[in-house]
């Protein structure tokens, strides 16, 4: 069974059923804040894609982002994470892109809709964290070379972290 919130659905996975792990290696500031996007997914075509995209959570100059296409792993690069109304109601779509900054081969375009949260704060003075791990529909494209992949309302997560250690 997976919960949300206060709902509960009972969920049967079958051999298609994909997962991933989540392991950093990046090295944070003492108070950091990151923004991370996971896909697993099929593609209509059958192809298997998943997705690693995270801005401000690797110090050191090298980036995780890649995805993978049927296990063939593609380097990408910076993202961008536009998030409006953390305040509001009813939350607001965002946007993850790459800047182009040096990358001609390859284009990151993506909406991201939130659909429910799971969310916890914590403040113990010297150690806080604020953390929202979001479940939702991704659309856009990413643009490998000449391979394009079009994600239309694909299942992900998207995080939003506050740190201070």
């Amino acid at each position: 069974a997976v919960t949300a919130g206060s709902q509960t659905k009972q969920i049967d996975f079958d051999a298609s059923a994909i997962a991933n792990l989540d392991w950093t290696l990046g090295y944070m500031r003492r108070e950091t804040n990151w923004f991370w996007t996971c896909i697993n997914h099929y593609l209509p075509d059958g192809r298997h894609f998943l997705l690693n995209l995270s801005m401000g959570v690797n110090e050191t100059g090298m980036s995780e982002n890649a995805c993978w296409l049927d296990g063939q792993i593609h380097y990408l690069p910076p993202v961008m994470f536009v998030r409006k109304a953390l305040q509001a109601a009813v939350p607001s779509t965002w946007h993850v892109y790459h800047q182009n900054l040096g990358w001609s081969n390859v284009d990151i375009d993506l909406t991201f809709t939130p659909m429910t949260v799971y969310q916890k704060t914590d403040n113990f003075g010297v150690l806080a964290s604020i953390f929202e791990q979001w479940l939702g529909w991704y659309s856009g494209e990413i643009r490998l070379g000449d391979t394009v992949i079009r994600l239309d309302h694909v299942m992900g997560l998207a995080e939003d972290h506050f740190a201070k250690w």
